[in-house]
């Protein structure tokens, strides 16, 4: 930055004694940083030339020109940069109080002021003392113009001063003018002219001078508002500081205005400055901070709300509140996507409310097809969109709507809500706005979304725990009748009734292995470890079967079951067991959910390149807000938990997966509860030409030529395996752990050995390596079974050398027939 000038060195001697000076050492501080306001000044007291000086701050320190270096005689120049007092001792005892008064803003003219210097001049002399300022600040400096009294004096005091007055006039930085007011016109009305104004007033303008011009005639616009403040500082003599915003200018002006005492005290010196940039930062700065405490306020707020509604339902109140608005809310869109659903909105008292179903095509194809690509929706006034223009009865309907901001929010690129701001009068939307509204719209959505996600986690919870307390009781019921079957057995005295007992057993056996396949199957395919053995069917051969498994939970019900099949082959492609647990899944259920006397109908028919099943019911029927749920895992657990004939909630979610993996869809019908249900299932079609057979179940094997060791730690289990197979002509030997069925193997032979897996001391892996390792014994057939049933636990029994894998509970001709398969054939993947 170049040194400040102040004058040209050569200038006069007070001059270059003032760029000499070392003016750091004193308050004034150094010379480049000083205002504005006092070089310029300084600059107009060096180039006077009558006796000039300035008197700066509380310290009254002095800077003059040289022809008042004459006036401090013997004090020069040691005066220069001093106190009052050091470089002029005066003699007059008013000139303090002079200077007191105009440090605190009077203007003076003193006459025949006598002054005495000892050691220099001395006289009668005119004193004008004119206070300076920086801005709108406080008197810093007062500037002293003195010359001796005089008639001949005074034309040359008043141009000087009038010259010093312009000089400062155009060197201040704001706007100044000076405007008198005018007396009214016929009309009675108001006006000022403008008597004087800076540079700086007419850059401001754009009208450099508009000197004996009136305010009318250059702003006609401008508010009345502003001759109301004009008449009341002339007026009252009170001097007024404000801020405005002035319509022409397109500006907000910081305002001073005060009254010019003379000519008839019917002036004004207006003083502006342009605030506008400083306005609008501060306007800018408040508003995000009131923003940052509205989402503050409305994050803290959502967080402890658990119901989706209830956080749509406070968003939209604050929101409407904070904007002003007359209606907010959030509406869904259905899943066909033809209907827009207010749940709830907030009103002002008077905008109605849009709650309820509106078709989204009434609104507008333009404005709905902005909303379905997530675009912003602003409309200002409805009746002069022309967006709008063919729908207003719609807007008109919903609470005489007029303008309107919409936000709508995109799930996985489908328009799933909308938030609305709308009133009942026209508003123009800014961009803030629309900012704010997004912001709102995914903050509470991602509220919302966790609402619902907790609440699922919630929902699945109880129905886990429903789904245990079930499980347990589905478990305990047969567990009653088998041990009193068994305690009639026992005791010897009911013969005739044995093989009734027996056939109890067996039922609630066949129970609760049901039960327990379920579970299995479910984690299977969960897993992805069933394996579909496909082949061309005829639906109604699996159908019937179905019918068969289904007949005692039928005829338990005395239920009356129509079968409506067509003549021709349903062809499709599958796995008739899988497919005939899903059928009898769903007869079970209507038998089960129906009263006693109830009607079932199994019906198929062929549709187009589909076969369609339908089982359909008279029973309790199914609630609509459960329609959807019907087949989420332990759904019917929740939704029956009323009923008593059992049931783990698990059947439907299974059946949807099977049918799911067969290329198909399942679909749950119902007027409501009471009124009964439907499921329809949909399977691709197979031509006639490519459909085999349903395949029988395999012929009873008779197991004469075999020897079979039977290893398990659970005697019962074992032993009741040994009379079995003995009934088939096997022969057999019984060993409860390792150790005994190697000792077996010494001097016996078998053809088979039925290992258990989980036995204490040693496990059946280390069984099974220890007889592949014996070569006496390699023909052996090696069988697990086990509980377990996960592929980890059929790649440990495929490494320890087994031939087959069977889970606990096994189905008895599942055993014979692989008891009768080629032992070279290891590690079958045979289900129970």
């Amino acid at each position: 930055m170049n040194e400040p000038v102040i004058g040209s060195p050569d200038t006069s001697e007070m001059t270059a004694r003032m760029r000499r000076h070392d003016w750091a050492a004193t308050p004034l501080g150094p010379l480049e940083a000083w205002p504005q306001t006092l070089r310029v000044a300084t600059e107009l007291m060096l180039a006077s030339p009558g006796a000039s000086c300035l008197v700066c701050g509380p310290e009254r320190l002095v800077l003059y020109n040289d022809a008042a270096a004459r006036l401090c005689g013997v004090h020069h120049p040691a005066a220069l940069g001093a106190p009052l007092g050091h470089g002029f001792p005066v003699a007059h005892p008013a000139l303090e109080g002079l200077f007191a008064r105009a440090f605190a803003g009077e203007s003076l003219l003193a006459h025949a002021l006598p002054i005495a210097v000892p050691g220099g001049a001395a006289g009668l002399f005119d004193a004008r003392f004119t206070p300076l300022r920086e801005g709108d600040g406080p008197v810093r400096w007062v500037h002293v113009t003195a010359q001796e009294s005089g008639a001949h004096l005074a034309a040359q005091r008043l141009q000087e001063n009038e010259a010093l007055l312009r000089s400062l006039f155009e060197a201040i930085d704001d706007a100044v003018m000076v405007i008198e007011r005018l007396p009214l016109s016929p009309a009675g009305q108001r006006n000022w002219r403008y008597v004087a104004m800076n540079g700086r007033a007419g850059a401001m303008f754009r009208k450099p001078d508009l000197t004996g011009q009136t305010v009318r005639d250059n702003f006609p616009e401008e508010d009345e508002a502003w001759y109301d403040i004009y008449d009341q500082v002339l007026e009252s003599g009170q001097p007024l500081r404000f801020e405005r915003e002035s319509v022409p200018q397109a500006m907000i002006l910081e305002m001073f205005v005060t009254r010019v005492r003379g000519h008839g005290d019917t002036r004004l010196m207006v003083v502006m400055r342009d605030v506008t940039e400083r306005r609008q930062a501060a306007d800018s700065l408040q508003r995000n901070e009131a923003r940052q405490a509205f989402m503050l306020t409305l994050n803290d707020r959502m967080r402890a709300l658990a119901d989706p509604i209830d956080v749509m339902a406070l968003s939209s109140e604050l929101l409407g509140r904070y904007l002003g608005a007359g209606r907010c809310g959030y509406g869904e869109v259905d899943a066909t996507g033809e209907f827009f659903i207010v749940e709830r909105d907030w009103t002002d008292g008077v905008m109605e409310s849009a709650k309820g179903r509106h078709r989204c095509d009434d609104f507008g194809a333009e404005l709905i097809a902005a909303n379905r690509a997530g675009e912003c929706v602003a409309v200002d006034d409805a009746r002069e969109d022309p967006r709008t223009r063919g729908v207003l009865p719609t807007f008109e309907a919903i609470g005489h709507l007029r303008s309107s901001l919409a936000m709508p929010m995109l799930k996985q690129g489908r328009w799933c809500a909308t938030l609305f701001v709308q009133h009942t009068h026209p508003r123009h939307w800014t961009y803030d706005e629309q900012l704010l509204v997004r912001e709102v719209a995914e903050r509470t959505w991602s509220a919302v979304d966790r609402a619902r996600a907790e609440g699922a986690l919630r929902a699945a919870d109880a129905r886990k725990d429903e789904f245990l307390a079930t499980l347990a009781h589905e478990l305990r019921n047969p567990l009653a009748p088998i041990r009193g079957a068994l305690l009639l057995l026992r005791s010897g005295r009911a013969p005739v009734e044995a093989r009734a007992l027996q056939a109890i057993i067996e039922r609630q056996v066949d129970h609760m292995v049901r039960l327990v396949d379920d579970l299995l199957d479910v984690s299977r395919i969960s897993r992805g470890a069933i394996e579909l053995r496909r082949e061309p069917l005829d639906l109604r051969a699996v159908l019937r079967t179905a019918v068969e498994t289904s007949t005692p939970a039928i005829d338990d019900g005395r239920h009356v079951l129509t079968l409506d099949l067509p003549g021709e082959p349903l062809g499709v492609e599958g796995d008739a067991v899988r497919l005939a647990q899903v059928f009898a899944n769903l007869l079970n259920n209507a038998a089960k959910y129906s009263d006693q006397g109830g009607r079932i109908v199994l019906s198929a028919w062929r549709d187009r390149q589909e076969v369609v099943v339908s089982v359909r019911d008279n029973g309790v029927g199914i609630a609509a807000d459960h329609l959807e749920r019907v087949f989420e895992l332990f759904g019917q657990a929740e939704r029956f938990a009323a009923r008593t004939q059992g049931g783990l909630g698990i059947g439907l979610n299974l059946a949807q997966r099977l049918v799911a993996m067969h290329g198909g869809s399942i679909q749950a019908r119902s007027e409501g509860a009471g009124q009964g249900s439907e499921f329809l299932i949909r399977l691709p079609f197979l031509a006639p030409a490519a459909t085999a057979a349903f395949a029988a179940l395999a012929p009873e094997v008779a197991l004469g030529a075999h020897r079979i060791l039977i290893v398990d730690d659970n005697r019962d289990a074992a032993d009741t395996l040994s009379m079995l197979l003995r009934m088939q002509g096997a022969e057999t030997r019984v060993a409860h752990d390792g150790p005994a069925a190697l000792r077996q193997l010494e001097d016996w032979l078998p053809s088979a050995v039925l290992l258990d897996i989980g036995m204490p001391g040693m496990s059946g892996h280390e069984v099974a390596r220890r007889i592949r390792a014996d070569a006496r014994l390699d023909g052996v057939m090696l069988v697990a079974l086990t509980g377990w049933g996960q592929e980890a636990d059929r790649q440990r029994t495929r490494e320890a050398g087994f031939d087959h894998h069977l889970t606990k509970p096994v189905a008895f001709e599942v055993l014979l027939a692989t008891l009768a398969s080629p032992s070279s054939v290891r590690l079958r993947d045979t289900a129970s």
